[in-house]
């Protein structure tokens, strides 16, 4: 890939993570701390009062919101050169989200092997 299309990708993904909800989690369904659905069981409405139908959402939103980080960790190749604050606002939201939950922790190590072997 060119470098001026992997800048133009660069430029595109960070507008998607900008746009995320702030309180979302990057690497899990999660939509806040507050969040305590059971979303390993889609399907099943969950006691605190989520239907199905909003845990399939929040999954769907997660998936897009985990498919960008990965994207996005381009930054890191990039350098602090090309990515300045971009880098920096990417490694901080990076390691709260895997300082603080061990769903995000787990599939963030779950899938990184087949999304870099799809590189």
């Amino acid at each position: 890939m060119e470098t001026n299309q992997v800048l133009q990708d660069a430029i595109a993904w960070h507008r998607i993570f900008e746009d995320r909800p702030p309180e979302a989690h990057l690497c899990c369904p999660k939509i806040d701390e507050e969040d305590l659905a059971n979303y390993d069981e889609p399907g099943v409405p969950d006691e605190g009062g989520v239907s199905a139908e909003e845990k399939k959402r929040r999954i769907k939103e997660y998936e897009d919101r985990f498919h960008n980080v990965y994207n996005l960790s381009i930054l890191v190749g990039l350098g602090r050169e090309l990515a300045g604050e971009w880098l920096d606002n990417w490694t901080q939201a990076v390691e709260a989200c895997l300082a603080r939950c061990d769903t995000c922790v787990r599939n963030w190590h779950r899938y990184r092997e087949p999304y870099l072997s799809g590189l």
